[in-house]
C-alpha cells in the first residue's frame, strides 16, 4: 500500500467513532478479557452482551488491534459465543469463512449453531460444550492474522500479554447474588405469583428467594413465560419500570 493510500486509511479509521454510551456500558459489562495471538476472548457479566463491533476493537499488544474477537456471555439461562472480525477493518481483505469452520461444529451435541461468511454464533446450556468450542475457535484463528490492524488506534487500558494457558471458562453462576434492589423486588412479586399458583414444578422448588442469584433470576424468568399470563407479566413490567 503507498504512503498516501495508508494515510487516508488511518484517517477512514478515526472517524468512525462509538457513541460513548456504547463504549461505557459495554465495558462496565465485562467480567475479563483475554488475548490469544490475534484472537480477543471478552467474557460478559451474567445477563449482559454488550456492544459487539465495540469490544471487538478493545484488545491489543501494544502495537495493534486483534484480529477477531469472540464474545462469551450467559443469558436466558443459555451460554452463548459470538466470533466477529474485528469491525473497523476492510471486510473485502478477509478470506476466510467462519461458515466453513463451523460446519465442524456438527459433532458436538447440545450445541446450537450459525453463521455468516465472517460472523458466527454459537449456544448450549451446557457450559462445557461452549467451552470446548471457544478453545476450538481459537487453535483455528490465532494465527489468522488479518490486513489493517496495525493501522488502527490502540486503547492502552486493553493492552494484554499473550495468554499461554488453555481458555477455561471459569465462573459459577450460582455464586453470583442479583444485588439490584429493584430486580429483587420484581422477581420476588414473580415468585409470589408462582407460589400462589400451587404449582408442582421442581425447578421453582429450587428457587431461594432470600439469597437471589442469577441461576434463580433465568429460572423464574423462564417459569413467568410459562405459568403466568401475558396480563400478568404486562402488570409486573409495568409495576417495576418506573
Amino acid at each position: 500500500m503507498k504512503f498516501n493510500e495508508a494515510e487516508q486509511k488511518i484517517q477512514e479509521v478515526e472517524k468512525k467513532n462509538y457513541s460513548k454510551s456504547s463504549g461505557w456500558s459495554s465495558e462496565k459489562s465485562l467480567r475479563s478479557v483475554f488475548r490469544y495471538d490475534n484472537i480477543s476472548i471478552c467474557l460478559m457479566s451474567p445477563g449482559t452482551k454488550g456492544d459487539l463491533k465495540y469490544l471487538s476493537t478493545l484488545i491489543n499488544d501494544g502495537k495493534e488491534q486483534t484480529s477477531w474477537c469472540i464474545r462469551v456471555y450467559y443469558t436466558n439461562s443459555k451460554w452463548g459465543a459470538q466470533i466477529v472480525p474485528n469491525s473497523l477493518i476492510d471486510k473485502l481483505d478477509i478470506n476466510i469463512s467462519i461458515s466453513e469452520i463451523f460446519e465442524r461444529f456438527k459433532r458436538y451435541k447440545n450445541l446450537e449453531y450459525n453463521s455468516t461468511l465472517h460472523v458466527g454464533s454459537i449456544y448450549s446450556k451446557d457450559r462445557d460444550v461452549i467451552q470446548k468450542a471457544v478453545i476450538s475457535l481459537i487453535k483455528e484463528l490465532r494465527d489468522k492474522k488479518l490486513n489493517g490492524t496495525d493501522k488502527l488506534q490502540i486503547n492502552t487500558k486493553y493492552t494484554l500479554k499473550n495468554n499461554s494457558k488453555r481458555f477455561l471458562l471459569e465462573y459459577d453462576t450460582s455464586a453470583i447474588k442479583v444485588d439490584d434492589i429493584p430486580t429483587i423486588k420484581k422477581y420476588a412479586t414473580i415468585y409470589k405469583k408462582l407460589i400462589e399458583k400451587q404449582l408442582d414444578d421442581i425447578q421453582l422448588k429450587q428457587v431461594d428467594i432470600e439469597k437471589l442469584n442469577i441461576n434463580d433470576k433465568e429460572i423464574l424468568f423462564n417459569l413467568s413465560r410459562k405459568y403466568l399470563t401475558e396480563h400478568e407479566r404486562i402488570q409486573i413490567a409495568m409495576r417495576f419500570m418506573l
